[in-house]
């Protein structure tokens, strides 16, 4: 209701469509995570079931059914803080080999 006519866009669907990566997905050709929750109460999960994502072997999509926008925290654990979007970030990061 805001960020879309603030930005010069009609609506959402057309600030999601033209401010989106879904039109550069299909070309990334390097290490990509994305993480989004299922339960995001603004951009919804079904923009990320798309045949660029699925099909792109560079790209991981990892989505907890919780989380919300940006929500991503835990109890702390063994090794851990409380930032699990970050953790996730450095464990994908760690586990790249270069190989594809």
């Amino acid at each position: 209701m805001y960020t879309a006519p603030d930005g010069g866009y009609q609506n959402a669907d057309d600030y999601y469509d033209r401010a989106g990566a879904r039109h550069v997905l299909a070309g990334i050709e390097v290490p990509t995570l994305i993480i989004t929750a299922q339960d995001d109460p603004f951009i919804p999960y079904s923009m990320f079931n798309t045949q660029a994502i699925m099909s792109n072997s560079w790209i991981r999509l990892w989505t907890p059914d919780h989380g919300g926008h940006c929500g991503f925290i835990q109890r702390p654990r063994v090794g851990e803080d409380v930032y699990w979007a970050e953790n996730r970030l450095v464990e994908f990061i760690v586990n790249q080999d270069g190989a594809r």
